[in-house]
């Protein structure tokens, strides 16, 4: 009986006045730092497309930009729902407007913990196939 109460007394949290000047900062800087993605990922597609020069260079780089274009802007979408969401609950007060903006941070982290796993994990395989290539070769 005693648990459920410590879990109710741990979401019934109240924000002074300093920890919502802080979230306030904080959701103005995640918006400009998701703007500044987005700019970032047009720039980034139009310098892959006019930057090639052969025909299977310009495939491969079309293909690897739009890739990460595409893993950029999934993560930047969530990260200024983020700071319009919880910045607009402050100011109004809104408790559901809050939740769906912490909900967006969240499933911003969680992106972008997948996606560090799998390059950790793709540079872990390539530094195994470079190891075992060049064993390989050493030997002959």
């Amino acid at each position: 009986m005693e648990d459920q109460n410590k879990t109710e007394g741990l979401f019934n949290l109240s924000l002074d006045l300093e920890a919502k000047s802080t979230l306030k900062t904080i959701s103005v800087w995640a918006k400009i730092v998701a703007i500044t993605a987005f700019v970032q990922s047009g720039v980034s597609l139009v310098t892959s497309l006019v930057g090639t020069s052969s025909g299977v260079q310009v495939a491969g780089t079309i293909f690897v930009s739009i890739i990460g274009i595409t893993i950029s802007v999934v993560l930047n979408v969530f990260l200024f729902r983020f700071g319009h969401k919880t910045g607009s609950a402050l100011t109004s007060s809104n408790q559901q407007s809050f939740v769906e903006g912490v909900n967006s941070l969240r499933n911003y982290f969680k992106v972008l913990g997948i996606v560090i796993i799998v390059l950790l994990s793709l540079c872990i395989l390539m530094f195994i196939f470079f190891f075992i290539s060049f064993g390989l070769a050493g030997g002959r």
